[in-house]
């Protein structure tokens, strides 16, 4: 989806070469309240003011999933560098407005994981150097069609110029000769955030498959086959972790 970094090296891989695919969707992936936790005695002093900024929550998908927070402390926080008028000094004071873009940032990450695909990939030894944090591109056709696809993006399954594009999480090689000397070299990457693209990798709709977080109508044209799941025992309360 959303992605403020360019130029990430790309491979490209030769349906011909490919030995077998795994992937799908995973509900338990995602996130539904994120908070940011400035560790520092500021953040402290102006206690339920600033968490109006450092939370945000989708409400709707708390009975379907139960409470999934994801909570993060840091100690390391952008400061305002707007000079005031007539000082050469920079304003040294905390930009809180930051707040709220970092816990964008964090739901547009984490709130729809789901949505995307993750697995592995296995294919004839490459020579290519492929890195952990590169991207992947295969042909689409090489994921049957699934409920948790549109269908559009089902119907482009059986039309040319349509991929999946992942980011690389892990790579293993394995090369073996066996007791006649046959000789087998295998390429297996495991990847996420799989999305629908074209050749230009463009993204096919939004890119994504299944339903969003807070969908809680039915969608024609999603897959509104959902987990069941409750709060786990040590999450603390939604309604006591958020600011008035």
């Amino acid at each position: 989806m959303k992605s403020y970094f360019q130029y990430i090296a790309q491979h490209n891989i030769d349906s011909n070469t490919v030995l077998s695919v795994n992937a799908g969707t995973n509900w338990a992936d995602k996130y539904n309240f994120i908070e940011i936790k400035p560790d520092f005695q500021d953040f402290a002093i102006f206690g339920n003011w600033v968490k109006q900024k450092s939370q945000i929550s989708d409400q709707a998908a708390f009975s379907r999933e139960g409470f999934r927070p994801l909570i993060v402390n840091t100690k390391q926080f952008p400061r305002n560098t707007k000079q005031k008028t007539g000082d050469t000094s920079l304003n040294a004071d905390i930009d809180w407005s930051q707040l709220e873009v970092w816990v964008a940032l964090m739901k547009d990450w984490y709130f729809d994981t789901h949505r995307m695909l993750n697995g592995s990939i296995t294919f004839t030894g490459t020579t290519e150097y492929i890195a952990v944090g590169n991207n992947i591109k295969f042909d689409v056709q090489l994921v049957n069609p699934t409920q948790n696809m549109t269908k559009l993006q089902n119907t482009a399954t059986i039309q040319d110029g349509y991929f999946i594009l992942g980011h690389i999480e892990s790579i293993s090689n394995s090369f073996t000769v066996n007791d006649s000397g046959a000789r087998s070299y295998i390429t297996t990457v495991q990847f996420v955030r799989g999305i629908v693209v074209n050749s230009k990798n463009v993204a096919y709709g939004d890119g994504t498959l299944d339903a969003l977080s807070s969908a809680m109508t039915i969608n024609t044209l999603k897959n509104t086959t959902n987990t069941l799941s409750t709060s786990d025992s040590q999450d603390p309360d939604p309604q006591k972790v958020r600011g008035n």
